[in-house]
């Protein structure tokens, strides 16, 4: 967003403070801005306004002193979809300035150009469909080619498809994009979709609900032919759905996810992987931080965790799967997962876990399955946080070492009550044969167990004993059985 549209959104937000926006315009403002009512915009929810809305946009599009548009309050309708080439538009707030689609097979407001933005309105379709429509004519907002755009206390939903669509848009290092501070809700698709080589955008304090699919998602498609990128999303609200994952990279390098709360979830919380189904990129240089995430997995997906990791072979190059490599999940609070606290699985690689709260799982606190490399639940160094497990129904840490490489280390881990199934073959830890990593460090691990039921064993492997090595656990009355 340019500095004169930034000093415009301020600017507003002051004067309507003071109330001093009326119909007419306001001289306070920084530079020259076009109220619609003059162009015949009625905003009484009854009168078609489409033609008055593009009237007021044409004229701020065609005056280079007149780049925003300022709609005030009142619902105003629409039959098809609205473009911003470069245009600020803004309301009179989230929820006095209202745009209500007549069609909501063309409800989207489509940004593009240079600094476009948007902000203080709601955007809604008038009847919604029972089905999910694709077509990107029928989301909230659509944000393509654009630089620099922002996104501002916007309300979307109702919609049949996606609520916000990123594509070919972003920022650059020293001015990200922004979606912020909107709400999101009543879709038939995603909350906030993110694709097709879309970079540097912060996507941050946006309340997001009741949607058809992922809350927000980051999504590469190969034939995108490139990565999204840079993209930081953090203190946002995510919760309430009947299908889909809560925050999702699926394809994307140096992406964050921080300081989230994320609730009520049908598949995993949050979501790093490559699908097969969809033809996406693998992920790179992710970071997961101190987010908060409770009652996840409500659909029971076999599979799935509360924080899923899972790439995928390369058909064209088996040589060159797409994994998930780099990523550091810490500072993390997990309470209440169907399924795994953590699901870290195939072409999973260089991941690091340190600091993370796992409580009250059904399945295991930590499942490692099969063809990772360099996985680290603790980093063995002084005074590094540890991983708290607590209350998991099954094993404290499972691992599938089949086809995996490099070095898993498991350091510092305190269990407190594994096992709240009683089931008779549980252990706090537990390594399964048929393979196995090229070595395995297991240190300095703590047990609490309560009265009640109790593993099996502290540490079984079922891999050859060598591979096992640095038990400082077996101070703490533990022992390893090998084959």
């Amino acid at each position: 967003m340019s500095s004169a549209v930034i000093r415009l959104l301020l600017a507003y937000v002051a004067v309507t403070a003071l109330g001093v926006i009326t119909h007419a315009q306001d001289t306070s403002l920084p530079y020259q801005w076009i109220n619609a009512r003059q162009y015949g915009a009625l905003g009484d929810g009854k009168a078609d306004d489409t033609r008055a809305i593009e009237a007021a946009l044409l004229a701020a599009q065609t005056n280079p002193k007149d780049k925003a548009v300022f709609f005030p309050a009142g619902t105003y309708c629409y039959s098809r979809n609205i473009h911003l080439p470069g245009i600020v538009v803004y309301g009179a707030g989230m929820h006095q300035t209202i745009f209500e689609a007549t069609d909501s097979q063309h409800s989207a407001w489509v940004l593009s150009g240079e600094s476009p933005a948007i902000a203080d309105l709601t955007i809604h379709a008038l009847s919604s469909h029972a089905k999910r429509n694709t077509n990107g004519a029928a989301v909230g907002l659509e944000v393509k080619q654009a630089a620099h755009f922002s996104l501002l206390r916007v309300k979307i939903g109702p919609v049949d498809s996606a609520g916000i669509l990123i594509r070919e848009s972003g920022g650059h290092p020293g001015k990200y994009a922004q979606i912020r501070d909107c709400i999101v809700n009543q879709t038939l698709a995603d909350g906030i979709h993110m694709t097709a080589t879309s970079h540097h955008i912060e996507v941050s304090g946006n309340k997001v609900s009741e949607t058809g699919d992922d809350f927000i998602a980051v999504v590469s498609y190969r034939a995108d032919g490139g990565l999204c990128h840079d993209i930081n999303i953090h203190d946002n609200l995510v919760e309430n759905q009947s299908h889909g994952r809560g925050i999702s990279v699926v394809g994307g390098s140096d992406v964050t996810i921080s300081a989230n709360v994320i609730k009520r979830t049908s598949g995993a919380g949050i979501y790093l992987a490559s699908e097969i189904s969809y033809d996406t990129y693998g992920d790179i240089n992710i970071q997961v931080l101190d987010n908060i995430l409770s009652d996840l997995v409500t659909s029971g997906s076999r599979g799935h965790g509360a924080i899923l990791l899972l790439g995928r072979t390369n058909p064209s190059d088996p040589a060159e799967p797409f994994e998930i490599k780099n990523v550091t999940i810490s500072g993390n609070h997990i309470d209440g997962s169907a399924r795994s606290g953590l699901f870290i699985g195939a072409f999973s690689s260089t991941v690091t876990i340190v600091g993370n709260e796992i409580a009250h799982t059904q399945a295991c606190g930590i499942s490692i399955y099969a063809k990772v490399a360099d996985i680290s639940v603790g980093t063995g160094e002084i005074n590094s946080p540890p991983n708290i497990i607590r209350s998991c129904g099954e094993h404290g840490i499972q691992i599938n070492p089949a086809g995996s490489r490099g070095v898993l280390r498991i350091c510092g881990v305190n269990f407190q009550s594994v096992n709240a199934k009683d089931l008779n073959h549980i252990n706090v830890i537990s390594i399964g044969g048929k393979g196995t990593f090229d070595q395995i460090l297991v240190s300095d691990n703590r047990l609490e167990q309560p009265a009640g039921p109790r593993p099996r064993q502290y540490i079984e492997s079922l891999t050859p004993l060598i591979a096992v090595r640095n038990t400082a656990n077996i101070e703490l009355g533990s022992f390893i059985e090998p084959n």
